[in-house]
C-alpha cells in the first residue's frame, strides 16, 4: 500500500467511526460486494481472452469431414502429389 492510499484510507476511517454499527455493516457489505463483482468481471474477461485463443477453430456448422476435404481441396500441389486413400 502506498503512503497516498493509506493517508486517503485513514481520511475514511475517521469519517466512518462516528457512523452506528449498522450503517458500518452496510457499507461493508456493499464494499464486499464491490469486490467480489470486480473480480469475477476480471475473471470473465480473463476466461473471455482464453477462449479467444481458439476461435480460428470455432464451431461454423461443419463437420470434421467438410473440414478436411475443403483442406483437401485447397491444396496447390496436386498436380505433382496425389494422395491415395486407405479406404481401397
Amino acid at each position: 500500500m502506498y503512503a497516498k492510499d493509506s493517508k486517503v484510507t485513514d481520511n475514511y476511517i475517521r469519517i466512518l467511526k462516528d457512523f452506528d454499527d449498522h450503517e458500518k455493516l452496510r457499507i461493508i457489505s456493499a464494499l464486499t460486494a464491490s469486490i467480489l463483482e470486480s473480480q469475477k468481471e476480471k475473471k470473465e474477461e480473463s476466461m473471455d481472452e482464453f477462449w479467444s485463443k481458439f476461435s480460428a477453430w470455432e464451431n461454423d456448422g461443419e463437420t470434421a469431414e467438410e473440414t478436411i476435404e475443403k483442406i483437401r481441396n485447397a491444396r496447390c500441389s496436386g498436380l505433382t502429389r496425389h494422395i491415395e486413400s486407405f479406404d481401397d
